[in-house]
């Protein structure tokens, strides 16, 4: 493994916790407003457990097994968060549960070995990957999602900053 895909595990491997450490002190009212096009930052939390399994561990698990696989795009990105498993559970379940299943697939990413981290596969839109590009792609998912917590956060902080605002950085 190289720096940079070394680099990319730690950013996997922190993820959850720099979830737990912006969501879990906040009301559920507040993590559960939505604040940037129907998208809260619960819905967050319940995109990154729904992806984490399907969009990334289970692709590189077949390209890693297989020769050359297709793998197609998730198109219903929105409809799956809404399934009723996510309805009842709260913010802190679900990052509990994130974090393990993003331990487990960090300890698996740690064992490929060079040759796996070369393996391809056929993406119906961007056509050919790596193991390595997907290694890359997987933590840069994750740091948009978490800017996105950030600017969702900054802005519902920003309506009630009256004068204060002009401070802004």
């Amino acid at each position: 493994m190289n720096d940079t895909e070394r680099a990319a595990l730690a950013i996997l491997g922190s993820t959850p916790g720099v979830l737990r450490a912006m969501l879990a002190p906040l009301p559920d009212s507040v993590v559960s407003m939505p604040l940037e096009r129907d998208w809260s930052p619960r819905s967050i939390v319940i995109h990154f457990l729904d992806v984490d399994h399907v969009g990334f561990r289970e692709r590189l698990e077949r390209m890693v097994a297989e020769t050359h696989p297709s793998i197609v795009s998730i198109t219903d990105v929105l409809e799956r968060m809404e399934s009723p498993k996510y309805a009842i559970r709260s913010v802190g379940e679900m990052i509990d549960e994130f974090e393990s299943i993003r331990r487990e697939s960090c300890a698996w990413l740690a064992t490929l070995t060079d040759d796996q981290l070369k393996r391809t596969a056929e993406h119906d839109t961007v056509g050919e990957v790596t193991v390595s590009n997907l290694l890359h792609y997987w933590p840069h998912h994750d740091l948009g999602h978490l800017r996105q917590v950030q600017r969702m956060l900054r802005a519902l902080l920003q309506h009630q900053m009256g004068n204060a605002a002009e401070w802004d950085i």
